[in-house]
């Protein structure tokens, strides 16, 4: 038995690394199957070596922008000639596509390999899908079974992309929150406001900007941080704005880091700005720590975190009302530690030990029926 995955490029990413854990996994549970994987590009070293026999690589950095458009035309699904043919060779019984981004990939490969099963990870709500795939209301016809890591995903995939409920599995994205358990949240006299993300528009940075120039007008001691990975030249615009707003002292953009606890236990509170966020492992981590969290109605999984409490939501995209319930949790300590106690219960259910086994059942019963 065997199964290819489709990964996003290999760096130190959500994604990847959450297929790591998946890999890691199945292999320790099923001797009997043999796993490859293949990324367009590597950043870091292989991460998956000790538990692949092959790993396809397609190193699109390397190629001139000419030769990347040339490729684009030459292959729809991004896939090399010599890449599917070896894939083919192998005869894979399971085509596993970790995001949305590779479901073109995996339709491509099963041309080659029509007696295998399509899965698609789902991690992306309507908006992201279509910005990657605009295809996606006909490519979903071609997967055999969806996972979702969230109920809003899964209501995506059954009510907007219409697929049955017998083909969609409701699996939690989760982290390794033992890691946290060791870790008290600092009492720190300065009161941060933390986030975690990249530059993508639907992580809302400048609705953090908005938010922290509305919050330090009525409170100048209050400090803003921003962790993730932006691109040079936006963040370069971030700045101006920063600098223009006199908000220097008061916001600080930090590069992703893998000891997000050090920064986070020193956090107020955990303020997600994303406009669209299928569920939200730092939302889940910072949780872990008693971190409330306030972030907006209608942006997907932070709404569904808070569904029992331990936090605050806001109207969508409300700069005003979010830097009101900043206020009210700063100018209410009792109602603090009360979210405080309620979140640190509620992120329990997110541990990556309680998603490892369904999803290795859903990759071995989809073997079975290959």
């Amino acid at each position: 038995m065997k199964v290819l995955f489709l990964s996003n490029p290999i760096q130190r990413d959500g994604a990847p690394l959450r297929l790591l854990e998946i890999i890691e996994y199945v292999k320790s549970n099923n001797r009997d199957i043999a796993m490859d994987v293949y990324a367009d590009r590597i950043a870091i070293k292989n991460i998956y070596s000790q538990y692949i026999d092959n790993l396809y690589i397609r190193d699109k950095g390397e190629m001139s922008l000419f030769k990347r458009i040339i490729d684009k035309l030459l292959s729809k699904s991004g896939l090399k000639k010599d890449i599917i043919q070896s894939i083919a060779k192998n005869r894979y019984d399971v085509i596993y596509a970790n995001t949305v981004v590779q479901l073109k990939k995996a339709i491509e490969v099963k041309k080659y390999l029509p007696q295998s099963k399509i899965i698609l990870h789902l991690r992306e709500l309507e908006t992201v899908s279509l910005l990657y795939n605009r295809d996606i209301f006909q490519d979903i016809l071609e997967v055999d079974r969806v996972i979702a890591i969230s109920k809003s995903v899964y209501h995506y995939v059954t009510d907007v992309l219409k697929v049955d409920e017998s083909k969609v599995n409701l699996i939690h994205s989760g982290t390794h929150l033992s890691k946290f358990h060791n870790f008290e949240k600092v009492k720190n006299p300065e009161i941060i406001i933390g986030t975690v993300g990249g530059s993508a528009w639907r992580k809302g940075f400048d609705l953090f900007v908005q938010t922290a120039r509305i919050v330090c007008k009525k409170n100048p001691n209050v400090k803003f941080q921003w962790v993730g990975n932006i691109n040079k030249n936006e963040k370069l615009i971030y700045e101006a704005d920063i600098r223009k707003l006199d908000l220097c002292e008061n916001i600080e953009i930090i590069d992703s880091t893998d000891d997000m606890i050090s920064l986070m236990k020193n956090w107020f509170v955990f303020a997600s700005f994303a406009r669209e966020e299928p569920l939200g492992v730092s939302v889940i981590e910072a949780a872990s720590l008693g971190l409330p969290v306030i972030a907006f109605k209608k942006s997907g999984g932070p709404e569904e975190i808070l569904e029992e409490g331990g936090g605050v939501l806001v109207d969508y995209i409300d700069n005003e009302g979010f830097a009101n319930q900043i206020e009210t949790l700063v100018d209410n300590p009792e109602r603090y530690d009360y979210l405080s106690e309620e979140i640190k219960k509620i992120s329990a259910k997110y541990d990556i030990s309680n998603s490892l086994p369904k999803i290795n059942n859903v990759i071995t019963e989809m073997l079975k029926n290959s």
